[in-house]
């Protein structure tokens, strides 16, 4: 961040940039919100806005605007620090595979809004979690008024979904909750056989298979996490 202060800019942009750079992780990226970003540099959202865009028009930032394919809703957008000259943008070696915003090798940095409700009450998520479908499926569970994650019960969930495999295993657990229309994530049980794999539960099983999970997940956790 010290770099900012070297650069010869307007005193609101200067600080919209220093704000920037704050949230950045050791590749220069970050995902702030706007209200975020006013909030920290007490200004108006409107502000913000020109600032960046200047910013960018400058070539100090790059920024990646990032919506959901299909609901087609702005998720916050990816900030790069471009005036840096030691940031390392080359993704680690482990990152390549499945290289996505905000990757480190560690963790997945994203800046929660400040002003407006947010839907997540986090900063970091998991490196391997499908971060894009964590959000719409805390759209769907505003959508069907279920209460807020509390911090502690998100970050477990956020955990367990990245540990359940790839972002396609992830995606089939999340399509299996919203098609059921269940409130909580379960993980993708094998069936006995093979003509029971290919055998879609009844109402009644789907409703006792998920009754089941959740048990377990209560016993396991020592509350209710859902």
């Amino acid at each position: 961040m010290s770099a900012v202060w070297d650069i010869d800019l307007p005193p609101t942009q200067k600080l919209v940039l220093m704000a920037l750079s704050d949230h950045s992780n050791d590749q220069g990226m970050c995902f702030p919100g706007m209200d975020g970003i006013a909030e920290k540099c007490n200004i108006s959202r409107s502000t913000v806005i020109r600032c960046i865009k200047k910013l960018e028009e400058n070539g100090l930032i790059s920024v990646k605007r990032r919506k959901n394919p299909k609901t087609k809703k702005q998720y916050v957008n990816q900030y790069t620090m471009l005036f840096v000259p030691d940031v390392n943008l080359t993704p680690r070696p482990e990152c390549q595979m499945e290289q996505k915003p905000g990757v480190t090798g560690d963790t997945v940095i994203i800046t929660k809004k400040l002003k407006e409700p947010s839907l997540t009450n986090l900063s970091v998520f998991p490196a391997n979690l499908n971060v894009d479908l964590w959000f719409e499926y805390l759209d769907y569970r505003k959508d069907r008024g279920e209460k807020k994650y509390t911090k502690k019960g998100e970050q477990m969930k956020t955990k367990w979904l990245a540990e359940q495999g790839d972002h396609e295993t992830q995606q089939n657990i999340v399509n299996l909750s919203i098609m059921n229309n269940w409130a909580g994530l379960f993980a993708l049980k094998p069936r006995g056989t093979t003509n029971e794999k290919n055998r879609p539960l009844s109402a009644p099983e789907r409703v006792r298979e998920a009754n089941r999970q959740r048990e377990e997940e209560r016993q396991r956790l020592g509350y209710d996490p859902f």
